[in-house]
């Protein structure tokens, strides 16, 4: 049991500036991150991770190079407006029972007819009944 505890808690050994220039070489020479991580005594997903985090600082390096030059700002240009809200009322079926066509103003929200609103009113399974009284 304590070697299966002691392989689940690896310690992590942290990269020197060697090791990283050396994984830049071997990477660039071509040699496969399996190898690379056999010869260094390190798993290969461990460098791979570590060389697609040099490319990424060293691309930010490049990066913050260009920064520190000044860019001409560019005054802001003006947003376009917002488009004008859409129609949204159509004609819907109605799902109150009856299944006819009718024009709704809201054809998300309104979706049963005014004849079985009142019908439905009348057998009382309204919102009424249910509703709490303070």
């Amino acid at each position: 049991m304590s070697g299966q505890a002691e392989d689940c808690q690896r310690r992590r050994r942290l990269f020197s500036a060697e090791e990283d220039a050396l994984i830049l070489q071997l990477v660039k020479s071509g040699m496969s991150y399996t190898n690379i991580g056999a010869s260094l005594g390190r798993r290969s997903s461990s460098i791979w991770n570590r060389v697609s985090r040099l490319q990424s600082l060293s691309f930010d390096e490049r990066m913050a190079g260009k920064a520190a030059s000044p860019q001409p700002v560019e005054p802001a240009t003006p947003t376009k407006p917002k488009p004008t809200r859409v129609e949204i009322g159509g004609v819907v079926v109605c799902l109150g029972g009856c299944g006819r066509r009718f024009y709704s103003p809201d054809r998300k929200r309104i979706r049963i007819c005014i004849a079985c609103k009142k019908s439905h009113g009348d057998q009382g399974a309204g919102f009424t009944e249910c509703a709490l009284r303070l």
